[in-house]
């Protein structure tokens, strides 16, 4: 994996959230999951692709930079 890509923080705004599990659909490196309507991340297998961010309709979603 190239660490260019693992640079920042995904970010989650629970506000924003509609709970469609769309962004745990398209996460290649499957990092995101959603148990009993909570929304998790597994920080070292998450690539910071940004499939996430582009996909979710409410922008509940954001790499934070370094």
């Amino acid at each position: 994996m190239a660490e260019a890509k693992r640079k920042g923080k995904l970010v989650y705004d629970r506000e924003k959230c509609l709970v469609c599990a769309g962004c745990a659909g398209v996460c290649p490196a499957l990092a995101i999951d959603f148990r009993e309507l909570e929304w998790t991340l597994d920080d070292g297998r998450c690539t910071r692709c940004g499939l996430c961010v582009r996909f979710c309709p409410v922008g509940a979603l954001h790499v934070e930079r370094d």
